[in-house]
C-alpha cells in the first residue's frame, strides 16, 4: 500500500510568507509617503512661480504690484481672474504666504512663500531667503528658523514675532520664498 501525503503547507511556511508580505508592505507604503511629501513640495514650488508670474504681469499693467487685498478676487484691481484663473492653495489647504512691500496702493515689490515639508528640497537652494520688516510691513521669515530643542512648532514662513532667533545655529530651513 502506497501512503499518500496530505498535501498543503505548513503552518510555518504560512507565518514565513506572512511576515515577508508584512515587511514589503511596509516597505511600499513608507516609499509613498516620501513620494508624496515631494509631489506636495513640486506643487508648492510651481504654485508660487505661477503667482510670481501673476505678479509680474499685474506690475506690467499697472505699474505696481497687488496689495493683500487684491490677491483673490478684492480690492481695487484683482489678480483672479485676470491675471490668474484661481488662486492656488498649499495641498494641505493653506493659503501661501504674500506681503506686498512699499506704500499700500503702489507697491513696489512683494514678497511669496510656501512652506515646505522636505527639509532637502532642491528648491531652498534657490530662494530668496528674504526677511525685512523695514522694506516689507509685517513681513514674514523667509530663512525660517526651527530649534528642536525648544521649540516643536515650524516656523516656516513665519512671522518675526514668533520667539525665535532668527538665523540660530541649527536651524532647519522649509520656506521657499521669492522676493521682487
Amino acid at each position: 500500500m502506497i501512503k499518500t501525503r496530505n498535501q498543503g503547507f505548513t503552518l510555518i511556511e504560512l507565518l514565513v510568507v506572512i511576515a515577508i508580505i508584512g515587511l514589503l508592505s511596509t516597505i511600499v507604503v513608507a516609499s509613498l509617503s516620501t513620494v508624496r511629501k515631494k509631489a506636495r513640495d513640486a506643487k508648492r514650488v510651481a504654485d508660487t512661480k505661477s503667482l510670481e508670474l501673476a505678479m509680474e504681469v499685474f506690475f506690467d499693467t499697472n505699474r505696481r504690484y497687488p496689495d493683500a487685498t487684491e490677491v483673490g478676487t478684492g480690492g481695487t484691481v484683482p489678480l483672479v481672474p485676470t491675471y490668474i484663473s484661481a488662486l492656488a492653495k498649499d495641498p494641505l489647504g493653506s493659503n501661501y504666504k504674500y506681503v506686498a512691500c512699499g506704500t499700500a496702493g503702489a507697491a513696489s515689490g512683494f514678497h511669496l512663500g510656501a512652506s515646505l515639508e522636505d527639509v532637502a528640497n532642491q528648491a531652498l537652494g534657490t530662494d530668496s531667503d528674504f526677511y525685512n520688516t523695514t522694506t516689507c510691513a509685517a513681513d514674514f521669515r523667509g530663512l525660517s528658523t526651527n530649534a528642536p530643542s525648544t521649540v516643536s512648532t515650524d516656523y516656516a514662513c513665519s512671522s518675526a514675532a514668533d520667539g525665535v532667533a532668527y538665523g540660530s545655529p541649527g536651524a532647519t530651513e522649509t520656506c521657499y520664498d521669492i522676493k521682487r
